[in-house]
């Protein structure tokens, strides 16, 4: 994501020419091939963004890789605020998936969603974050 986000700010139109240029060498027939035709899918929007957009996204993916940095060196390290971040940043996305799954149910995103929402409950439930099952006094005292 680091490199994704410095790439894009450095030279968004470069990267945007790029995506598009390699949409056009993919210009293959799409029915013959599964390969192309996902590539072609997944490129052909981004080589349409604006400057604007590209630069949006850059930033975007310059935060997330800096949360997500933070994040493991503090795991690493064994900090209790660390496991807080981890269950923050899990509920990132959960706004952003409910929309989708209120824009469109399918069978893919209601169970993104719940395995995303499963996996915050475990973390602070395990962990005895925000005061679950005791908070950190309880976790300490088992030790």
């Amino acid at each position: 994501m680091l490199v994704l986000g410095v790439a894009l700010l450095t030279n968004s139109r470069g990267v945007v020419s790029l995506v598009r240029q390699w949409v056009s060498e993919l210009d293959v027939n799409p029915e013959r091939r599964v390969i192309p035709r996902i590539l072609s899918t997944v490129l052909r929007p981004i080589g349409q963004f604006s400057t604007r957009t590209v630069l949006l996204t850059g930033i975007g993916a310059l935060l997330f890789a800096a949360l997500e940095l933070t994040e493991a060196v503090g795991l690493a390290r064994r900090r209790r605020w660390a496991e807080y971040l981890t269950v923050i940043a899990g509920c990132i996305g959960i706004p952003l998936e409910v929309e989708e799954v209120l824009r469109r149910q399918t069978p893919v995103r209601i169970s993104i969603l719940l395995i995303n929402v499963a996996i915050v409950i475990y973390l602070a439930w395990q962990k005895h974050l925000f005061g679950l099952r005791g908070g950190v006094a309880t976790e300490t005292e088992r030790s």
